[in-house]
C-alpha cells in the first residue's frame, strides 16, 4: 500500500515537537516545495518496495522535488531524534549548526539550530514568498483595502472553530476530527482533514499582525497530530 509524503497522520505521536519539526521540513524545505523546472516537468517519481529507505536523505533532497511523490507507507515512522535528523542533507549551506549539535547528539541544540534555520533562510519560495510580505500586504491595503474585513472574518471563524460544508457545525473546545463523534457528513470530515482554511489564519495574520492567528494553527495542527496517530 502507498500513500503520500503529506499525510500527517503517519507521524510519531511520542513527540510532538518533533511531529511539528517534520511537519516544518515537509511543507515547507526545499525538496517538499520542488523547484520551478521540476513543476514545470510536472515529473514523477515513486518508490518501489526494493528502493532505498524513504527517509534515507538522498531521497529526501533529491526525489521529494519532483512532483506527485508516492511512498511507501510503513517506511514514513520516524520515532526519535536520530532517526529526524539522520534523514536531512546536514552539509545544506547554513545547516552547520545543525550539523554540529546532530555530531554531539545535542537535539535540543540541534532543533534550535534547524528553527533558526528554518526560520532566516531565503530559498525555497513558496507560492506567496515571507520576504515580500510587505510588499504583498501594502498592495492589499491600496488596491483591495475592500476585501480585508472579508478576509479577516474568515479567520475568526476558523479561530471560534466554526465550519460549513453544506451543514455548519461548531466545535465547542478542541476540534474533534473523528465523524462519528459529531455526526457531520463525509464531507464535511473530509474537507475538515484537509486543513485548506489555516490560509485564512495566514491571510489574516499578515493583514493584522495580531498572534492569536499563528497561534490559533498551531493549536489546530498539534490537536490533529495527537488525535490522529499512526495506526
Amino acid at each position: 500500500m502507498y500513500v503520500t509524503i503529506l499525510n500527517v497522520k503517519h507521524l510519531s505521536k511520542k513527540s510532538p515537537l518533533l511531529q511539528i519539526l517534520l511537519l516544518a521540513l515537509i511543507t515547507s524545505c526545499p525538496c517538499a516545495l520542488g523547484t520551478d523546472e521540476a513543476t514545470e516537468k510536472n515529473s514523477t517519481v515513486s518508490a518501489k518496495t526494493d528502493a532505498t529507505p524513504v527517509m534515507d536523505k538522498s531521497i529526501v533532497v533529491e526525489q521529494l522535488g519532483k512532483a506527485n511523490v508516492i511512498l511507501k507507507a510503513d517506511s514514513l515512522r520516524v520515532n526519535d531524534e536520530k532517526s529526524f535528523f539522520s534523514a536531512l542533507n546536514l552539509d545544506t549551506p547554513g545547516m552547520e549548526n545543525v550539523k554540529k549539535a546532530v555530531s554531539a547528539d545535542d537535539w535540543p541544540a540541534a532543533k534550535k539550530a534547524l528553527l533558526e534555520y528554518m526560520r532566516s533562510r531565503k530559498p525555497p519560495k513558496f507560492s506567496m514568498d515571507r520576504w515580500e510580505k510587505d510588499e504583498f500586504v501594502a498592495f492589499v491595503k491600496n488596491e483591495m483595502s475592500e476585501s480585508i474585513p472579508q478576509a479577516i472574518a474568515d479567520a475568526d471563524r476558523v479561530y471560534r472553530h466554526e465550519f460549513d460544508w453544506g451543514c455548519p457545525y461548531t466545535f465547542k473546545g478542541p476540534i474533534v476530527w473523528d465523524k462519528e463523534k459529531t455526526g457531520v457528513t463525509f464531507s464535511f470530515g473530509a474537507m475538515l482533514s484537509r486543513m485548506l482554511f489555516l490560509n485564512n489564519l495566514g491571510v489574516a495574520w499578515w493583514l493584522s499582525n495580531d498572534k492569536k492567528y499563528p497561534l490559533c494553527a498551531v493549536e489546530i495542527v498539534n490537536n490533529f497530530i495527537s488525535s490522529c496517530p499512526m495506526p
